[in-house]
């Protein structure tokens, strides 16, 4: 594509992503749909003006930062009380979606004639959350603070353990050595070095802007202190978006994390440094600033969504089935995590059951999987990119009848 091109492309995309989510707010017809609508339209299935190899060079680098920049702006939701307060409970519901969907996508493959060690990869691929569905889906439903930070956290850690246990099977797929004790090793030192790095690195920026810069900065700044978070994380080997996270959480509750550290260290104060009514997240970031990073995270959910869009393939029945009847499979085993959360409410189950799609994780590993040369890779990307469609479509029919059932009166 020419430079003329690109820019019209890239102006119809964004003029189409404002559209879609006005008529989501109208109809509750999920935006996300019409992004990957618009991406088939873009692409082989209708005007043919975009083609997966025109964007194939930018795209390891766009998928990362629209990952990285995605839980950072997710975490300016979280506040301080329900990030500690649900951390267990988001733990715990993490693993238990994981290792099922991990088990069952797994086994289907398996049902279909495919090896046990790459139905294992995709499994793995496949068994969490997409954050670059969740967390803009989140918003827009305007959920309690306890399941934002659920279902944040749920999204964010399930796309960190898809790519380490993805990678791990790509090792055992062409090394032929497998080690348990290696990958609960390689998670432990991820999360821990990603949560140590984004908490410090936040402390870090904090002192800046409050001590050296001042408020009267840039906001792209704040940005570029993320990268360096994201790079100096990854150079010790951890996980990037993760420290993210992290990072944005510690932004946005500084002012009480300020005051329990002041509070710890015994210094009395004369007026109380936690907003008068005494409510958590209070942040020295301006709206505007946030504002700022909404629009920003816009900008990269619609460009990721009618990316999907136009990677799609249909042109292989045997992989539009396997991916459709998984899909179908996890709509169905979705709603198990019930068993472990008996203390949430039945709109907040309903919730968590309807939030099944996949997106990022996927995506990113099978363009891994076809860089290394892994046995069949072209395929699975075909199943993947077919799975990650259909758990989109059933996700965002189930919020759309959620929507209607118990946010109605809000919308």
């Amino acid at each position: 594509m020419d430079t003329l091109a690109i820019f019209l492309v890239i102006s119809v995309v964004l003029f189409f992503g404002f559209l879609a989510e006005y008529i989501f707010k109208k109809t509750s017809v999920p935006d996300v749909l019409l992004l990957i609508v618009l991406g088939l339209l873009l692409g082989q299935y209708g005007l043919d003006l975009v083609h997966p190899t025109d964007v194939a060079v930018a795209a390891p680098v766009f998928i990362t930062f629209t990952l990285l920049f995605l839980l950072y702006d997710g975490a300016f939701k979280i506040d301080l009380a329900s990030f500690t307060r649900e951390f267990g409970a988001s733990l715990k519901v993490t693993w238990f979606n994981f290792l099922l969907a991990t088990g069952v996508i797994s086994a289907a493959l398996l049902l279909f004639g495919i090896g046990w060690k790459v139905a294992l990869l995709v499994g793995f691929a496949l068994g969490g959350i997409s954050s670059a569905f969740t967390i803009p889906m989140l918003k827009q439903l305007n959920v309690s603070k306890k399941m934002h930070s659920i279902l944040t956290l749920e999204s964010a850690f399930t796309d960190v353990m898809c790519i380490v246990f993805a990678l791990t099977m790509m090792d055992l797929i062409q090394a032929g050595t497998f080690s348990a004790q290696a990958i609960a090793g390689t998670i432990v030192s991820l999360f821990a070095v990603a949560g140590f790095i984004g908490v410090i690195g936040g402390v870090i920026w904090v002192f800046i802007l409050t001590k050296i810069l001042g408020k009267n900065i840039m906001n792209m700044i704040t940005i570029a202190f993320l990268l360096v978070v994201y790079v100096v994380t990854e150079y010790l080997g951890g996980n990037g978006a993760i420290a993210g996270l992290f990072f944005g959480i510690v932004l946005k509750n500084s002012l009480q994390l300020h005051a329990l550290l002041r509070q710890a260290m015994g210094v009395k104060e004369k007026q109380p440094r936690i907003h008068e009514k005494q409510k958590v997240g209070i942040s020295v970031t301006t709206e505007n600033e946030e504002e700022f990073y909404n629009e920003i995270a816009f900008f990269m959910k619609t460009l990721f969504f009618v990316y999907i869009g136009i990677l799609l393939d249909f042109s292989d029945p045997f992989a539009v089935i396997i991916g459709a009847t998984c899909a179908v499979l996890i709509m169905f085993i979705r709603p198990a995590s019930n068993i472990i959360t008996p203390e949430l409410s039945e709109g907040d189950r309903t919730l968590m059951a309807s939030m099944f799609a996949r997106g990022i994780a996927g995506a990113a590993i099978m363009q891994i999987a076809v860089q290394r040369g892994i046995p069949q890779a072209g395929f699975l990307t075909a199943i993947v990119l077919v799975f990650v469609l259909f758990t989109i479509l059933f996700s965002s029919t189930r919020l759309f009848f959620y929507r209607k059932k118990y946010l109605g009166k809000e919308s």
